[in-house]
């Protein structure tokens, strides 16, 4: 395993941010370059997230772990738990999305699969949403990738319903980013009319929403209700909405734009997880995750990330997806 202090560099996240975005790196030409950038600049996202320097590798990762294990709630759902075997605790505040991002290996694989998406048709203007957006590094990945497409008009939105996610994302994409380049909204996607609104007034051309989980069943498109059983559908309306709102989301989007499946389908908008294409496969415990950029083979959500398990992270013990407990 290549030691963190091996691969991590001190150059500013701008500069990672730059060099990801030259349209020469080839993520399969130059996979170990594209890779250490990419585990480089989610250390060094978690990091600015948390207002810990990144100079000092050593006193870094010691903030890290003490800011992280401060971020404990009460709030898990023991139903959620004793189902799944996944704490979702602190998914009122920002402590959720926090120990995501600190999931470095699948922080990595997932930020470098939308950061070097190019099936969307942007024609010099580009805008991105980013559905849930959390401590906002999809939102950077999604206007990365835009930037590699060299499109000189670019936005990158993220919405996401945490005032604290919301008020620390702004912070580190205002230098991460150009001014102009990226919003970050605070509202409650499922209370409010925020994604009919925008999709009404940007034209689009990615749509991000990691929003998945282990809980997700099977989606049947062509189905209003997606083809959920009654106890589904119960069990979301009283927990899951709010936990696991990919469906929801989705939902929305269809409503909207009845053609947005098929423009994904067409190369015309980028999705990321894409269900449209097959790469995602929501069946609960057996979804499964194929990224282009990665293994290109399906994988469990608890294996994706896989690819930088020689990529010593920060040691985290949360991982994003959890394997179900025996």
């Amino acid at each position: 395993m290549k030691p963190l202090e091996d691969y991590f560099n001190d150059r500013p996240i701008q500069s990672d941010v730059d060099a990801l975005s030259d349209p020469k790196l080839d993520f399969e030409a130059d996979r170990t370059e594209v890779n250490e950038l990419v585990m480089n600049l989610a250390i060094k996202y978690l990091a600015a997230y948390l207002e810990v320097a990144p100079a000092d590798i050593a006193v870094m990762r010691g903030k890290i772990h003490r800011a992280i294990a401060r971020r404990k709630s009460s709030q898990a759902n023991p139903l959620i738990v004793q189902q799944y075997g996944v704490d979702m605790a602190g998914e009122g505040s920002d402590d959720f999305p926090v120990r995501c991002l600190a999931d470095s290996r699948q922080t990595a694989a997932i930020f470098k699969e939308i950061a070097f998406a190019d099936r969307f048709k942007a024609n010099g203007r580009f805008v991105g949403v980013d559905w849930g957006s959390g401590t906002g590094i999809l939102t950077l990945a999604m206007a990365i990738a835009a930037r590699r497409q060299r499109i000189s008009e670019r936005l990158s939105i993220g919405v996401d319903l945490r005032e604290r996610a919301v008020r620390h994302s702004r912070r580190v994409l205002k230098f991460a980013l150009d001014s102009n380049e990226t919003q970050i909204i605070c509202s409650n996607i499922l209370k409010s009319r925020i994604l009919p609104d925008l999709l009404k007034k940007h034209p689009l051309h990615f749509w991000v929403s990691e929003t998945i989980s282990r809980t997700t069943p099977p989606i049947d498109f062509e189905r209003r209700d997606f083809g959920f059983t009654p106890r589904e559908i119960m069990y979301r309306d009283k927990y899951e909405a709010s936990d696991d709102p990919f469906p929801e989301f989705l939902g929305q989007t269809m409503n909207a734009m009845p053609d947005f499946l098929g423009r994904v389908r067409r190369g015309e908008i980028a999705m990321f997880p894409d269900i449209a294409n097959r790469l995602y496969y929501p069946h609960k415990e057996h979804s499964l995750l194929t990224l282009k950029t990665g293994l290109k083979t399906a994988l469990r959500l608890e294996d994706v990330g896989r690819e930088f398990k020689d990529y010593e992270d920060l040691g985290e013990s949360w991982k994003r997806w959890r394997a179900k407990r025996s």
